[in-house]
């Protein structure tokens, strides 16, 4: 039961336990899960380096079974500026006005959120990107030292891609209209099997077959809009009028629209379509390199040392926040205001 985790965790509660244990910069943290525990102490520390941070997934607290952002919700007045929660927007902090959620999250100074559909749309912004190849894989390479403007690149036009569709998909969200269409549209244009053929063809180089896959993508993308323009023509206008509004209140546009898209979707696609391929090549190439420089036993050896210190870049990737060091980015600048709102510096 939520009581249970207000008697136990709620601010009021924790604000008391720090009393005890003489620990006044001590904030407990509920997040919706494990893979937002390091994301989350990121933000958090880089814009509040006097407090210390004790980030919990939602599921770990004690006495309360599930997880979710809409049973973090549910304890909304509970937090504090002793016990606060982190969530992924989704599509709440675009229509907040609309969404039950986002009225919850709007309504509450401790309720940070992404500014964004999740942690893996945060993750796929430019930058660092090289690095993470680097550490990932041990290897320089002219694609691993491109990477970035590579990925600047091929991130704008899959999110001129999908603006549209998404426009689409918000509308269908704020109206409350077949909402269970919205996760097989994503799939429709995102899911992976189909760009496996041209991922998987032999002979063409890695930036043919991103070509390829964005001239896939586009005709996906258009061929489902004109199946929502068939299916909800009452939608047009109210579609029309909501692009207006966010692009006039939120900065929505055809290049951050990738922002906004689900996350899942979207990170699935760039870790198999964009960064695997390269992660390949160079775990390839670098191991070519072990066998021409080495002979008998002495090969396999430094070959298998090689590839145990290798780490798949999924694990790095995720957890990066080079976004923060950037003061232009917006994001960057909402998360850092709400975060300020909430914690005075203790030693003003």
């Amino acid at each position: 039961m939520a009581s249970s985790l207000i008697s136990n965790n709620g601010s009021v509660a924790q604000h008391e336990t720090n009393i005890l244990t003489n620990t006044p910069g001590r904030v407990r943290v509920l997040v919706e899960d494990e893979l937002d525990v390091p994301v989350w102490n990121k933000i958090l520390t880089r814009f509040c380096s006097d407090r210390s941070f004790e980030i919990t997934p939602y599921s770990y607290t004690p006495g309360v079974h599930g997880k979710g952002k809409a049973k973090i919700l549910s304890l909304a007045a509970d937090f504090g500026p002793d016990c606060i929660a982190c969530v992924d927007s989704d599509y709440d902090w675009l229509l907040e006005q609309w969404t039950q959620a986002g009225q919850v999250i709007c309504g509450s100074p401790y309720i940070l959120q992404t500014y964004a559909y999740s942690i893996e749309n945060l993750a796929s912004q430019p930058g660092g990107k090289s690095d993470c190849m680097l550490e990932s894989t041990l290897h320089c390479s002219q694609e691993q030292q491109d990477l970035d403007k590579s990925l600047e690149t091929f991130i704008k036009e899959i999110s001129k891609a999908l603006y549209e569709p998404l426009l689409w998909h918000l509308i269908m969200q704020k109206e409350q209209t077949d909402l269970d269409k919205i996760t097989p549209g994503w799939d429709y244009i995102l899911n992976n099997n189909h760009y496996a053929a041209i991922l998987n063809s032999t002979g063409d180089p890695i930036p043919r077959k991103r070509t390829g896959m964005l001239e896939l993508m586009r005709q996906r993308a258009a061929d489902l809009v004109l199946d929502y323009e068939m299916r909800y023509p009452h939608l047009i206008t109210p579609r029309q009028n909501l692009r207006i509004y966010l692009t006039g209140h939120y900065g929505l546009s055809s290049e951050n629209a990738y922002l906004f898209v689900r996350g899942h979707n979207l990170h699935d696609f760039l870790l198999q379509n964009f960064y695997r391929p390269i992660f390949r090549a160079d775990i390839k190439s670098h191991t070519e390199d072990i066998r021409n420089n080495t002979v008998g036993a002495d090969t396999a050896s430094a070959i298998n040392h090689y590839k145990s210190m290798t780490v798949p870049f999924e694990r790095i990737y995720i957890h990066r926040t080079d976004y923060l060091s950037d003061p232009a980015n917006p994001l960057t600048q909402r998360m850092q205001g709400a975060i300020s709102e909430i914690f005075p510096p203790l030693h003003p």
